[in-house]
């Protein structure tokens, strides 16, 4: 009788095979575990922003008119105008006036039917709301939305829906 000292075909195949059923299930689970990060710094940027816009308004009797107006140090890049900051891939801007609320609106991927953002509220009524934003067609960003705890979700009229944090 002769011993076999290596490896059949099918054993290295079956190998393979649950290599890439394994890939298959991680891969998905690592980009979404990434994007939520990502997600999560910008939400943490935004609420800065309107906590300091907050302050700012306590101290001057009015809000900003740019973000180079606040007392906090922002990751990211500022855009020319000084009213939106640049981070992982996302604009988020300051929004003042009373046509729109109070707010911070952050965004990524406006292009097409793809679109997510964050929106934290401030000084008014709604004062401290926060929202996931994604289209309804966008199975990805609904996705994240709701992994962060996004509830009781409703349109706004643009195909944006809004899902409270």
């Amino acid at each position: 009788m002769q011993k076999s000292l290596g490896f059949t075909l099918i054993e290295l195949l079956v190998v393979v095979l649950i290599i890439g059923i394994l890939a298959a299930v991680a891969v998905p689970q690592y980009q979404r575990a990434v994007s939520k990060s990502r997600y999560v710094q910008v939400m943490t940027s935004a609420n800065a922003v309107a906590a300091a816009a907050l302050v700012y308004k306590m101290a001057n009797g009015s809000y900003p008119s740019s973000l180079e107006d606040l007392d906090i140090t922002l990751p990211g890049t500022l855009s020319a105008d000084k009213k939106s900051v640049f981070l992982n891939g996302y604009a988020c801007s300051l929004y003042m006036g009373s046509t729109v609320m109070n707010s911070v609106l952050c965004k990524r991927g406006t292009s097409g039917n793809q679109y997510v953002g964050y929106r934290v509220l401030f000084g008014g009524v709604r004062d401290g709301q926060r929202f996931c934003l994604a289209r309804e067609e966008d199975q990805e960003a609904t996705s994240l939305c709701i992994s962060l705890g996004g509830k009781e979700p409703f349109d706004n009229s643009d195909g944006l829906m809004h899902y409270r944090l």
